[in-house]
Protein backbone atom coordinates (compact mmCIF):
# COMPACT_ATOMS: atom_id res chain seq x y z
CA UNK A 1 0.00 0.00 0.00
CA UNK A 2 0.82 3.76 -0.75
CA UNK A 3 0.23 6.54 0.92
CA UNK A 4 -0.57 10.51 0.33
CA UNK A 5 -0.25 12.54 3.27
CA UNK A 6 -1.96 15.91 3.26
CA UNK A 7 -0.73 18.32 5.60
CA UNK A 8 -3.63 21.05 5.81
CA UNK A 9 -5.00 23.76 8.09
CA UNK A 10 -6.53 26.32 5.91
CA UNK A 11 -5.23 28.87 7.80
CA UNK A 12 -2.00 30.45 7.44
CA UNK A 13 0.71 31.03 10.18
CA UNK A 14 -0.61 27.68 12.31
CA UNK A 15 2.27 25.84 12.03
CA UNK A 16 1.57 23.36 8.82
CA UNK A 17 5.18 23.81 7.51
CA UNK A 18 6.54 23.31 10.80
CA UNK A 19 4.40 20.04 11.31
CA UNK A 20 5.51 18.63 7.71
CA UNK A 21 8.91 19.17 8.79
CA UNK A 22 8.48 17.16 12.11
CA UNK A 23 6.81 14.78 10.17
CA UNK A 24 9.47 13.99 7.61
CA UNK A 25 12.01 14.32 10.47
CA UNK A 26 10.02 11.22 12.22
CA UNK A 27 9.57 9.31 8.51
CA UNK A 28 13.43 9.50 8.13
CA UNK A 29 14.55 8.18 11.18
CA UNK A 30 12.09 5.06 11.10
CA UNK A 31 12.17 4.50 7.81
CA UNK A 32 12.04 0.70 8.75
CA UNK A 33 8.31 1.32 9.39
CA UNK A 34 8.10 2.62 5.82
CA UNK A 35 8.85 -0.51 4.23
CA UNK A 36 12.07 1.53 4.56
CA UNK A 37 10.74 3.78 1.60
CA UNK A 38 11.59 7.45 1.92
CA UNK A 39 8.64 10.06 0.77
CA UNK A 40 8.17 12.30 -2.32
CA UNK A 41 7.99 15.74 -0.98
CA UNK A 42 5.38 18.68 -2.96
CA UNK A 43 5.84 21.40 -1.04
CA UNK A 44 2.84 23.42 -3.47
CA UNK A 45 3.16 27.41 -1.71
CA UNK A 46 4.97 28.41 -4.80
CA UNK A 47 6.40 31.84 -3.55
CA UNK A 48 7.87 29.63 -0.18
CA UNK A 49 8.37 26.47 -0.18
CA UNK A 50 10.38 26.36 3.13
CA UNK A 51 10.31 22.77 3.75
CA UNK A 52 11.98 21.61 0.35
CA UNK A 53 13.79 24.59 0.79
CA UNK A 54 15.29 22.68 4.26
CA UNK A 55 14.99 18.74 2.84
CA UNK A 56 16.18 19.41 -0.46
CA UNK A 57 18.99 17.16 -0.09
CA UNK A 58 17.30 14.30 2.16
CA UNK A 59 13.78 13.53 0.03
CA UNK A 60 13.05 13.59 -3.81
CA UNK A 61 10.75 16.41 -4.60
CA UNK A 62 8.48 17.44 -7.14
CA UNK A 63 5.76 19.95 -8.01
CA UNK A 64 2.37 20.46 -7.94
CA UNK A 65 0.01 22.93 -7.21
CA UNK A 66 -3.48 23.72 -6.31
CA UNK A 67 -5.23 26.28 -8.22
CA UNK A 68 -9.14 27.61 -9.33
CA UNK A 69 -7.79 27.26 -12.81
CA UNK A 70 -8.48 23.89 -13.88
CA UNK A 71 -5.34 23.59 -16.32
CA UNK A 72 -3.02 24.21 -14.02
CA UNK A 73 -4.62 21.94 -11.32
CA UNK A 74 -3.45 18.84 -13.78
CA UNK A 75 -0.30 19.26 -11.83
CA UNK A 76 -1.94 18.28 -8.58
CA UNK A 77 -2.41 14.69 -10.80
CA UNK A 78 1.38 13.88 -10.43
CA UNK A 79 1.15 13.45 -6.69
CA UNK A 80 -1.60 10.60 -7.18
CA UNK A 81 0.64 8.69 -9.88
CA UNK A 82 3.68 9.32 -7.60
CA UNK A 83 1.88 7.26 -5.06
CA UNK A 84 0.05 4.54 -7.71
CA UNK A 85 2.96 3.64 -8.75
CA UNK A 86 4.67 2.85 -5.22
CA UNK A 87 6.48 6.05 -3.69
CA UNK A 88 5.13 7.64 -0.73
CA UNK A 89 4.18 11.57 -1.14
CA UNK A 90 3.91 14.01 1.57
CA UNK A 91 2.22 16.82 0.51
CA UNK A 92 2.65 20.31 2.38
CA UNK A 93 -0.75 22.70 1.27
CA UNK A 94 -0.51 26.40 0.90
CA UNK A 95 -3.03 28.40 2.60
CA UNK A 96 -7.03 28.61 1.58
CA UNK A 97 -7.05 25.67 -0.99
CA UNK A 98 -8.89 23.56 1.20
CA UNK A 99 -12.10 23.34 -1.19
CA UNK A 100 -9.72 23.06 -4.78
CA UNK A 101 -7.95 19.87 -2.72
CA UNK A 102 -11.42 18.37 -1.88
CA UNK A 103 -12.53 18.96 -5.67
CA UNK A 104 -9.65 17.48 -7.03
CA UNK A 105 -10.28 14.41 -4.73
CA UNK A 106 -14.01 13.88 -5.00
CA UNK A 107 -14.35 15.05 -8.98
CA UNK A 108 -11.57 12.50 -9.74
CA UNK A 109 -12.88 9.71 -7.52
CA UNK A 110 -9.36 9.43 -6.13
CA UNK A 111 -10.45 7.66 -2.51
CA UNK A 112 -12.13 4.65 -4.82
CA UNK A 113 -9.37 5.11 -7.60
CA UNK A 114 -6.62 4.59 -4.84
CA UNK A 115 -8.52 1.32 -3.51
CA UNK A 116 -9.01 -0.59 -6.66
CA UNK A 117 -5.41 -0.13 -7.55
CA UNK A 118 -3.43 -2.81 -7.10
CA UNK A 119 -6.32 -5.18 -6.49
CA UNK A 120 -6.09 -7.34 -9.63
CA UNK A 121 -9.97 -8.53 -9.24
CA UNK A 122 -11.24 -4.54 -9.33
CA UNK A 123 -9.00 -3.60 -12.04
CA UNK A 124 -10.27 -6.33 -14.02
CA UNK A 125 -12.35 -5.42 -17.18
CA UNK A 126 -12.16 -1.46 -16.18
CA UNK A 127 -11.15 0.25 -18.66
CA UNK A 128 -9.55 2.80 -17.17
CA UNK A 129 -6.67 0.17 -16.76
CA UNK A 130 -6.93 -1.33 -19.53
CA UNK A 131 -3.80 0.46 -20.94
CA UNK A 132 -1.33 -0.75 -18.47
CA UNK A 133 -0.26 -3.53 -20.51
CA UNK A 134 0.90 -0.99 -23.14
CA UNK A 135 4.56 -0.24 -23.71
CA UNK A 136 6.53 1.15 -21.38
CA UNK A 137 7.28 5.15 -21.50
CA UNK A 138 10.52 6.07 -23.08
CA UNK A 139 13.47 6.93 -20.50
CA UNK A 140 13.29 10.62 -19.13
CA UNK A 141 8.68 10.80 -19.67
CA UNK A 142 7.87 13.64 -17.58
CA UNK A 143 4.12 13.32 -18.69
CA UNK A 144 2.32 13.40 -14.73
CA UNK A 145 -0.46 10.67 -16.20
CA UNK A 146 2.25 7.90 -16.83
CA UNK A 147 4.54 5.74 -14.84
CA UNK A 148 7.83 6.66 -14.50
CA UNK A 149 10.16 3.98 -16.57
CA UNK A 150 11.34 1.77 -13.44
CA UNK A 151 7.46 1.50 -12.52
CA UNK A 152 7.20 -1.25 -15.35
CA UNK A 153 8.36 -4.29 -14.90
CA UNK A 154 8.44 -8.36 -16.25
CA UNK A 155 6.02 -8.60 -19.37
CA UNK A 156 5.85 -4.68 -19.68
CA UNK A 157 3.24 -5.11 -16.26
CA UNK A 158 3.14 -1.90 -14.43
CA UNK A 159 3.50 -2.43 -10.56
CA UNK A 160 0.44 -0.67 -9.24
CA UNK A 161 -0.26 -0.44 -5.67
CA UNK A 162 -3.24 0.43 -3.59
CA UNK A 163 -3.24 4.65 -2.66
CA UNK A 164 -4.70 5.48 0.35
CA UNK A 165 -4.65 9.10 2.02
CA UNK A 166 -4.41 10.80 5.14
CA UNK A 167 -5.44 14.58 6.44
CA UNK A 168 -2.94 15.60 9.07
CA UNK A 169 -5.20 19.07 10.05
CA UNK A 170 -3.10 21.30 11.84
CA UNK A 171 -5.01 23.24 13.66
CA UNK A 172 -4.38 26.46 16.35
CA UNK A 173 -7.54 26.16 18.41
CA UNK A 174 -9.65 29.32 17.65
CA UNK A 175 -12.46 29.49 16.34
CA UNK A 176 -12.22 29.42 12.81
CA UNK A 177 -9.82 27.21 12.61
CA UNK A 178 -11.75 24.63 14.64
CA UNK A 179 -14.52 24.91 11.81
CA UNK A 180 -12.47 24.68 9.15
CA UNK A 181 -11.07 21.20 10.68
CA UNK A 182 -15.34 20.09 11.08
CA UNK A 183 -15.74 21.01 7.75
CA UNK A 184 -13.14 18.87 6.30
CA UNK A 185 -14.59 16.32 8.77
CA UNK A 186 -17.70 16.87 6.97
CA UNK A 187 -17.06 16.73 3.91
CA UNK A 188 -14.40 13.86 3.47
CA UNK A 189 -14.26 12.51 6.95
CA UNK A 190 -15.92 9.32 5.92
CA UNK A 191 -13.52 8.53 3.21
CA UNK A 192 -10.40 9.80 4.27
CA UNK A 193 -8.70 9.18 7.89
CA UNK A 194 -8.01 12.50 9.83
CA UNK A 195 -5.34 13.87 12.40
CA UNK A 196 -6.00 16.49 14.40
CA UNK A 197 -2.50 18.40 15.05
CA UNK A 198 -2.98 20.60 18.29
CA UNK A 199 -0.20 23.31 17.65
CA UNK A 200 0.33 24.17 21.20
CA UNK A 201 2.20 27.11 20.56
CA UNK A 202 -1.50 28.81 20.76
CA UNK A 203 -2.86 28.56 24.32
CA UNK A 204 -2.44 26.87 27.28
CA UNK A 205 -2.80 23.03 27.88
CA UNK A 206 -6.20 24.08 29.40
CA UNK A 207 -7.55 26.03 26.76
CA UNK A 208 -6.49 22.96 24.52
CA UNK A 209 -8.67 20.96 26.74
CA UNK A 210 -11.52 22.69 26.51
CA UNK A 211 -11.11 22.88 22.16
CA UNK A 212 -10.79 19.03 23.04
CA UNK A 213 -14.14 18.83 25.07
CA UNK A 214 -15.93 20.39 22.32
CA UNK A 215 -14.69 18.32 19.73
CA UNK A 216 -14.54 15.18 21.50
CA UNK A 217 -18.02 14.12 19.76
CA UNK A 218 -16.57 14.66 15.84
CA UNK A 219 -13.64 13.27 17.34
CA UNK A 220 -15.08 9.99 18.54
CA UNK A 221 -17.66 9.73 15.22
CA UNK A 222 -14.54 9.94 12.83
CA UNK A 223 -12.22 8.01 14.59
CA UNK A 224 -9.98 11.02 14.34
CA UNK A 225 -6.50 10.19 16.09
CA UNK A 226 -5.27 13.41 17.77
CA UNK A 227 -1.33 14.87 18.17
CA UNK A 228 0.08 17.45 20.58
CA UNK A 229 2.56 19.18 18.76
CA UNK A 230 4.47 21.20 21.58
CA UNK A 231 5.55 24.96 21.41
CA UNK A 232 8.74 25.52 19.77
CA UNK A 233 9.96 28.59 20.52
CA UNK A 234 9.69 31.36 17.31
CA UNK A 235 13.18 32.08 17.18
CA UNK A 236 14.08 28.62 17.37
CA UNK A 237 12.12 28.12 14.54
CA UNK A 238 13.24 31.31 12.63
CA UNK A 239 16.68 30.10 13.12
CA UNK A 240 16.32 26.80 11.68
CA UNK A 241 14.36 27.94 8.68
CA UNK A 242 17.52 31.09 8.40
CA UNK A 243 20.36 28.37 8.17
CA UNK A 244 18.26 25.74 6.44
CA UNK A 245 18.76 22.76 9.20
CA UNK A 246 17.22 19.68 9.22
CA UNK A 247 16.02 19.04 13.32
CA UNK A 248 18.49 16.00 12.58
CA UNK A 249 21.24 18.72 11.78
CA UNK A 250 20.09 21.21 14.05
CA UNK A 251 20.44 18.88 17.50
CA UNK A 252 24.19 17.86 16.30
CA UNK A 253 25.23 21.53 15.72
CA UNK A 254 27.33 22.55 17.86
CA UNK A 255 27.54 25.82 16.50
CA UNK A 256 24.21 26.25 18.02
CA UNK A 257 23.91 27.02 22.08
CA UNK A 258 23.30 24.13 23.83
CA UNK A 259 19.62 25.23 25.21
CA UNK A 260 18.48 25.91 21.70
CA UNK A 261 19.73 22.61 20.72
CA UNK A 262 18.14 20.84 23.65
CA UNK A 263 15.01 22.60 23.11
CA UNK A 264 14.72 20.99 19.80
CA UNK A 265 15.77 17.42 20.80
CA UNK A 266 12.79 17.87 23.38
CA UNK A 267 10.04 19.08 20.56
CA UNK A 268 11.49 16.01 18.59
CA UNK A 269 11.30 13.51 21.30
CA UNK A 270 7.68 14.89 22.07
CA UNK A 271 6.29 14.56 18.72
CA UNK A 272 7.85 11.59 18.01
CA UNK A 273 5.70 9.51 20.61
CA UNK A 274 2.66 11.37 19.44
CA UNK A 275 3.40 10.63 15.95
CA UNK A 276 3.99 6.89 16.59
CA UNK A 277 1.11 6.71 18.14
CA UNK A 278 -0.71 8.31 15.37
CA UNK A 279 0.64 5.93 12.64
CA UNK A 280 -0.48 2.96 15.42
CA UNK A 281 -3.88 4.41 15.42
CA UNK A 282 -4.03 4.89 11.35
CA UNK A 283 -3.04 1.50 11.01
CA UNK A 284 -5.54 -0.13 13.25
CA UNK A 285 -7.90 1.79 11.45
CA UNK A 286 -6.84 0.73 7.83
CA UNK A 287 -6.56 -3.22 9.89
Amino acid sequence: MARIDIIGGEKGGVGKSLFCRALLHYWLGHLDRFDNRKPVLFDTDKSNQDVLSVYDREVESNDAYFSEDSEALISADLIFNTALYGSPAVVNLKAAVYGVVRDWIERNGLVELGEMAGNPAAMEGNPIFEDLSSSPPKKGNKDPNQPPPEAWGGKDKAKMERVRFVHWFVCSGQPDSVDHFLSSLSDLGRAIPHVLVQNQWFGTREQWQSVRGDLQREVDEYNVAVVEMPALLKTDCQELLAKKLTFHRAIRDRRLPMMQRQRIYLFCQHLDAQLQQAFEHLRSRNG
